[in-house]
């Protein structure tokens, strides 16, 4: 059941990794079946990959985690391990689940699904996880240039290597599992120096201006992963408010999401950007996008709508920056339409002036879950406004009609009759 879970993984071993001689007694199962199991994986994909031996990390994050994704088998494969005597050896964080873990009847979740995403929840707790239910762990675990992480939803991933200066490579939910148990990671991909050399330039000198005035920072890191893919962009010439907190996380969680990029290197803002900055990349493709680009781009995940039954917020998840700006407005700005916040439940106490500032005006909040991994369907939304390319790229994917404002726009169209 368990490797049924790890989507059916089969691997042939070649010749194996150097592994310590602790390393190998868990692989031999000294220290019991899950850790066998988890060495065993861990080895199996860094051996399959070229990896020459496992690197430590200092933190875990587990994506994938929603019932609504893994499902009976999922489940299944936890209660399994954590049976079995799982418990992770290095800090570990859990993404957003389905539901809001104490709201989730006002989320119109059936009951069944309610209760055993609970139950997920729980096993995760029982192993030792930090349960944020976030997909911004950055924001409430310490990490530091340097650091080799095993993290597994992408804009983190993209925040930890391009803004931190971490190593980490874009791991899957079950992988991230196995590491975290383990504290290893295969020593391949962005762990290495080598892999983190540009692969291409992306020239913004062509409408940095006009994207710091549309505030179109999530379109543009849409576009960017949609046209490269794949690699290490280095972002040269970049509008001069990407690098607020807000903008950034949106620019990157696009990117995560039209790519299977893991860094970027921003001029002289990235950590990587100084040790690569001498170097002669002459020979390396380069891009300069205009508006028109970006713009029929973005139409591949939205359209016009007739009518909006919601605008919401918060993928990535809000921060405590950004609910102090969303109540700033909301309490003098009454909203005329249906307005939904996510953020981490952390921020239910840090932040209770703003929360009620924002409930008195009539904003719901919803924490441990977001708009991607919740049906808002049952809620009663079928068609959107997001400020998030991350947000319209899967729930367009899912059926959602979907319109893609800037964070200012949004808020104030949420004003209007």
């Amino acid at each position: 059941m368990v490797l049924f879970f790890f989507y059916g993984l089969i691997l042939v071993l070649g010749e194996l990794m150097y592994l310590s001689k602790r390393e190998e007694r868990i692989l031999e199962g000294e220290l019991g079946e899950a850790y066998r199991l988890a060495m065993e994986v861990v080895v199996k994909v860094g051996d399959v990959l070229g990896a020459e031996r496992l690197i430590n990390i200092s933190s875990a994050h587990i994506s994938g985690v929603s019932y609504k994704n893994i499902g009976d088998e999922g489940l299944e494969f936890l209660r399994e391990l954590r049976d079995n005597g799982g418990r992770f050896t290095v800090k570990t964080t859990v993404n957003p689940s389905g539901i809001d873990i104490i709201n989730w009847k006002k989320m119109n979740v059936d009951k069944n699904f309610a209760l055993k995403q609970l139950e997920i929840i729980k096993i995760f707790r029982d192993m030792g996880a930090l349960t944020l239910l976030s997909c911004t762990p950055y924001y409430y675990i310490p990490v530091k240039t340097g650091d080799h992480l095993a993290w597994a939803e992408s804009n983190a991933v993209l925040y930890a290597n391009s803004v931190i200066g971490a190593f980490t490579n874009r791991e899957g939910g079950p992988m991230a599992v196995f590491e975290g148990i383990i504290g290893k990671a295969p020593y391949i991909g962005l762990h290495l120096e080598k892999n983190r050399i540009p692969t291409v330039k992306i020239d913004l000198k062509e409408l940095k201006k006009e994207i710091d005035i549309r505030g179109e920072y999530a379109l543009l890191g849409y576009y960017i992963g949609y046209i490269v893919k794949m690699g290490v962009p280095l972002i040269l010439n970049y509008p001069l408010n990407l690098k607020k907190p807000a903008y950034l996380r949106l620019f990157l969680a696009a990117i995560g999401a039209s790519s299977s990029i893991g860094l970027v290197i921003i001029e002289k803002y990235s950590p990587d950007y100084y040790k690569i900055k001498d170097m002669n990349l002459d020979g390396i493709d380069k891009f300069t996008p205009n508006i028109k680009e970006l713009k029929e781009i973005s139409m591949k995940i939205q359209r016009d709508m007739d009518r909006v039954d919601a605008l919401v917020f918060g993928c990535p998840h809000l921060s405590l920056e950004d609910l102090r700006k969303f109540a700033a407005f909301f309490k003098y700005n009454k909203p005329r339409k249906r307005v939904i916040l996510f953020t981490a439940r952390r921020l239910n106490k840090i932040s209770r002036k703003y929360i009620n500032i924002l409930k008195k005006s009539g904003i719901e909040i919803y924490f441990d879950t977001c708009m991607v991994v919740a049906n808002l369907k049952n809620m009663g939304i079928e068609n959107v406004i997001v400020d998030s390319a991350k947000a319209a790229y899967y729930l367009t994917s899912q059926g959602y009609k979907v319109h893609v404002l800037n964070t200012d726009e949004a808020m104030r169209y949420a004003t209007k009759e």
